[in-house]
């Protein structure tokens, strides 16, 4: 892929994540940290099924089982595979298949509560989604949906402020870890979607990195409870 068209799918990617955190979702979502997911051909191509039957069965097994997908909704943008409300009226996530064959995924990680100061999450509560996720599904939905391969995906996490992060980095214990004031998003690094064993890899290789950029930038707080249980189940 050139490095110009490379850039611009990269800084498309930065623009939807802003545009998340300032609000522009098609549902009301639950407060708190968010990963997003966005996938696509190298080269764009549009989508030419219209029959929602043909589409939410190529989705279901790109959301977490927390977010279960009831209903695709059409409009001139795509198609939206979305979940029921919780008690609250809001929403843990939704899937939209864009016309130009873009898949986004946003999902509200689990949280947790400590001393009901802040909302508590934890890195492997999307690290594994997305490594359950990224593999055979992801390809199957790709070929059932008609979206050319190679693909590129591209995650990024926000609404963050707020948050404690838990996580051990090297060989310490678990702490929790409160995010930097203004501090608000991570971009995370593109993966070349190839083998199931390639994907794994790379997505391991990107975590990596993105948590030691999160070890980095936060301030470590030992008053946290630690022993919350935070999955994607």
């Amino acid at each position: 892929m050139p490095q110009k068209t490379l850039e611009t799918k990269r800084q498309a990617a930065v623009r939807r994540t802003a545009a998340i955190r300032a609000g522009a979702v098609r549902l009301p979502l639950r407060e708190g940290p968010k990963w997003i997911a966005r996938i696509g051909g190298e080269h764009c191509a549009a989508l030419e099924t219209t029959d929602p039957a043909k589409v939410l069965p190529g989705l279901l097994p790109l959301m977490p089982k927390h977010v279960k997908l009831t209903h695709v909704e059409i409009s001139s943008e795509g198609w939206f595979a979305i979940p029921g409300p919780d008690d609250d009226g809001k929403y843990g996530g939704y899937l939209t298949v864009r016309r130009d064959g873009v898949i986004e995924v946003i999902v509200c990680l689990n949280t947790a509560d400590a001393n009901a100061r802040q909302p508590v999450w934890r890195p492997d509560s999307y690290e594994s989604c997305a490594l359950d996720l990224m593999g055979q599904p992801l390809t199957q939905a790709l070929e059932r949906l008609g979206i050319p391969t190679p693909a590129l995906l591209f995650m990024s996490l926000t609404e963050l402020s707020g948050a404690r992060m838990v996580a051990a980095f090297g060989t310490s214990r678990e702490h929790g870890y409160l995010t930097l004031e203004g501090f608000d998003s991570v971009q995370f690094p593109e993966v070349h979607v190839g083998t199931d064993r390639e994907i794994a890899e790379s997505l391991q290789r990107v975590f990596e990195e993105v948590r030691t950029m999160l070890h980095g930038i936060s301030l470590q707080s030992l008053d946290c409870q630690i022993d919350l249980p935070v999955t994607c189940a």
